[in-house]
């Protein structure tokens, strides 16, 4: 549900920002009203469908429970260890703004650059790479900056695709059908990759992409 949850959740960013920018109205005004129209839509459809979305959240947490279960037999320190350092690198992350060079000079301009232009189109620019590089996890930061009012909170990106990549190592491991003690540790082992824990509190797209 995480990763599903996420993927719909950038096809919406990616669809939004493309009809906006065709408009000219690439705005933060433009991005909040897409996003309170889906609320709207969430409402309704929770609305009408909230027996069967009781019944899955109950059974993913079920899922949940129960891996934690297992994984604390087994593994209790690999576990605490874990779970410090997901806290640690979230305070740093809600408390430490960006200031990586590759985002000072490349992610963080263009959005500005398409607000100022309402647009997505490109731009006159010295920095080549804001025009030709993968826009959507530039998408997500103007996206992220119009509900939030600032770039206070635009490491979150990086830090929930850490997560989210080590569900998919772990998913990926049931598939090969390892058991439950080997699908925590692949997931461990997605979290405490040292690039990946160098990466996650800057706001750059490698972990995102």
């Amino acid at each position: 549900s995480l990763v599903v949850g996420w993927l719909l959740l950038s096809l919406f960013v990616f669809c939004s920002t493309e009809v906006l920018s065709l408009f000219g109205e690439f705005t933060p005004t433009g991005i909040l009203m897409f996003w309170r129209l889906l609320c709207g839509v969430l409402m309704i459809a929770l609305f009408f469908h909230r027996d069967q979305l009781l019944r899955t959240l109950e059974n993913d947490f079920r899922r949940l429970v129960e891996v934690y279960k297992s994984a604390k037999r087994a593994y209790p320190v690999a576990l605490f260890a874990t779970g410090g350092i997901l806290l640690f690198t979230l305070i740093y992350v809600l408390l430490a703004p960006t200031s990586e060079p590759d985002s000072m000079s490349y992610h963080l301009p263009r959005v500005s650059h398409w607000f100022a232009n309402r647009s997505i189109r490109f731009y006159e620019t010295a920095i080549a790479r804001q025009n030709f590089q993968a826009p959507l996890y530039s998408f997500w930061l103007g996206h992220l900056m119009a509900l939030t009012q600032g770039d206070r909170f635009f490491n979150l990106i990086q830090w929930y695709s850490l997560i989210a990549n080590s569900v998919v190592v772990s998913l990926i491991a049931a598939e090969i059908r390892l058991s439950r003690r080997y699908q925590f540790l692949s997931a461990l082992f997605a979290l405490v990759v040292p690039q990946a824990l160098s990466q996650v509190i800057v706001a750059v797209n490698d972990l995102f992409a």
